[in-house]
């Protein structure tokens, strides 16, 4: 990015950097939406706005970095500043908070209750693939319950 980027530039500033994004929604405060470059994203979990010093920002609502979405846009910290000299400190990631986990289990929590009915209530015999599947559910719970006592 040459050109410097200002907040009275402010939808100049999202042009350019709307063209590394996929699946850009315009939202009603001027900002965007768009599929996050950080992670194989299926739906709009970036937003990008233009911050009180004129700099680009960004937040991941699953949680990447800014280091890990500019670097997947083939972009640096710098290009995102008005005079490409941040002031940033690299942040550790804050982790998921139970809502987040909880939400990203809603399938698999469904998944179970759906097997308990089919399998217990109703007496039915589970394939191996369902065995298989409801293995890696367990799994996956299981992890997010150790995640959450670790973060205790």
């Amino acid at each position: 990015m040459n050109t410097p980027l200002r907040k009275s530039n402010h939808p100049f500033i999202l042009t350019k950097i709307e063209s590394h994004l996929d699946g850009v929604i315009r939202r009603s405060n001027g900002g965007l939406l768009a599929k996050c470059p950080g992670h194989d994203d299926k739906n709009q979990s970036l937003a990008v706005g233009v911050g009180m010093k004129g700099q680009v920002i960004f937040k991941c609502f699953a949680g990447c970095t800014v280091d890990e979405i500019v670097g997947a846009m083939g972009l640096t910290i710098s290009d995102l500043y008005p005079d490409n000299s941040p002031s940033y400190e690299k942040q550790t990631r804050s982790g998921f908070s139970a809502w987040q986990l909880l939400n990203a289990l809603e399938k698999d929590l469904l998944v179970v209750l759906i097997a308990i009915n089919r399998y217990l209530i109703e007496g039915e015999r589970p394939c191996q693939s369902d065995v298989d599947y409801l293995t890696e559910v367990c799994k996956r719970i299981n992890e997010a319950l150790q995640y959450l006592e670790g973060r205790k």
